[in-house]
């Protein structure tokens, strides 16, 4: 729980970041019995992915300190990726989504497109519902970086499809959908679906 909790953009969550530190030492006791050093691995990674995205993105944008804590974000993040193959495909989900977000504006779209479709494999091989909302989302996000237009117009219907019911599943298919309305000049469709159709979400 600590691991998925928000932190507010632009500051450092001290108490999160030792938190999740903590959490990374703790499992790599090696007194543990031979099976639960195996899910400790698996846990480790979790919370190293976890660690890498909020050292990259919950940081202010000036400041030597701030420097670091990113550089350190984008080494864990790489570090994760490394080891991910083997893991269980549903904690192999949770690590690709998080390394991905890590990596998100210090490696090209090129490279995080990679991982957005791992990240759609592992989520059918897990029949996760949520990871494969989530990985349609990034593909799209991808593809758009990329300048994939076509591409990315049917994986949003993709996602479109099987979103859950939720506010924000629908405010992150109507905030793609407007950048494509944007991307095709389409600024008359791009106002009423801000202010008509998204005003109440």
């Amino acid at each position: 729980r600590l691991a998925r909790r928000w932190t507010d953009p632009g500051k450092i969550d001290w108490y999160l970041l030792s938190g999740l530190r903590s959490g990374i030492d703790a499992l790599a006791d090696e007194d543990l019995a031979e099976d639960q050093q195996h899910r400790a691995v698996a846990l480790r990674l979790q919370l190293t992915a976890h660690l890498a995205r909020k050292s990259t993105l919950a940081i202010p944008v000036l400041g030597t300190e701030a420097d670091n804590i990113r550089r350190e974000g984008v080494r864990l993040a790489r570090a994760a990726l490394d080891q991910v193959d083997g893991l269980p495909s549903a904690m192999a989900c949770e690590v690709l989504n998080e390394c991905r977000w890590a990596l998100f504006d210090y490696d090209p779209p090129a490279e995080t497109i990679r991982l957005s479709e791992r990240l759609e494999l592992e989520s059918l091989l897990a029949r996760s519902p949520f990871f494969h909302n989530t990985a349609l989302m990034t593909l799209a996000i991808d593809q758009l970086r990329l300048g994939r237009v076509t591409d990315a117009q049917g994986t949003l219907l993709a996602h479109e499809r099987t979103m859950p019911a939720t506010q924000a599943s629908r405010w992150l298919q109507l905030t793609m959908e407007t950048v494509l309305d944007l991307w095709h000049g389409r600024f008359g469709a791009a106002d009423a679906r801000l202010f008509t159709v998204a005003a109440p979400i």
